[in-house]
């Protein structure tokens, strides 16, 4: 099957319940692509229980036997503008960038932290999964990993990690460990991306909200570092008094 340069497909994996957030953007999206974009070539939503790692990759099945260039891999709890496809091809790029993925967010103990995660060494000397707290304002920013709640991703990605043969039975997404400490199926499969010399980027410039309760967004996060940072400053200045 001839792959059709340029085009999209879009994956996402969903449960009982699916945020009305992201029905909401969607359907822009989707109004958008039919009216003004050139990107979408077709949608390819799968039911997931609670093994998130075989639907991520039923989607990428799916996506292979078609023939869109890029998947948008999206999670049902996100929010965003009806220009993220575009927004997000313009960005990549099939040799140099081939992982691009939008600025998005967590939260832990009420407290929200950005999706960007990088290796450093341990004091023991083995690897250590760290995440940038800080980070450039609207630049292509490469990173060791990053979730897949959305993230653009080229087919030729999808095509080495599986020739590779991590796994036969999750041959791009799985739950792993590092250390002994838990590793999501994502960065796994970003890891492995890694390995076979593909850079995982984020354009901070390209953002989407992740509804819980309410809705994550980079500017509450912002906000938030501001704080820390003034907050940190303030300690520092006392230490120094004293």
């Amino acid at each position: 099957m001839k792959v059709v340069k340029g085009t999209v497909a879009v994956g996402y994996c969903y449960g009982q319940e699916v945020a009305s957030g992201f029905c909401n953007s969607l359907a822009g999206m989707l109004a958008h692509e039919l009216t003004a974009g050139s990107h979408l070539r077709t949608l390819l939503p799968v039911y997931s229980g609670v093994n998130i790692s075989s639907g991520r990759n039923e989607i990428v099945e799916q996506f292979l036997a078609g023939d869109a260039e890029w998947l948008l891999m999206l999670d049902a709890d996100m929010t965003f503008d009806r220009f993220l496809v575009e927004r997000l091809v313009d960005a990549a790029d099939a040799k140099t960038a081939p992982i691009v993925g939008a600025l998005a967010f967590g939260v832990n103990d009420g407290e929200l932290f950005p999706t960007l995660y990088s290796m450093v060494e341990a004091e023991d000397g083995g690897p250590q999964t760290i995440r940038f707290l800080d980070f450039p304002e609207d630049e292509l920013f490469q990173v060791v990993g990053t979730g897949a709640a959305c993230v653009l991703i080229h087919r030729r990605v999808f095509e080495a990690v599986a020739a590779k043969q991590f796994s036969v039975a999750y041959p791009w997404f799985q739950e792993g460990e590092i250390r002994n400490s838990r590793v999501s199926e994502d960065m796994t499969f970003m890891l492995r991306a890694g390995q076979l010399g593909f850079p995982v980027h984020v354009h901070t410039g390209i953002t989407v909200g992740h509804q819980k309760s309410y809705v994550l967004t980079a500017e509450m996060y912002r906000s938030q570092r501001q704080f820390q940072l003034a907050m940190r400053a303030v300690e520092e200045s006392q230490e120094v008094s004293e």
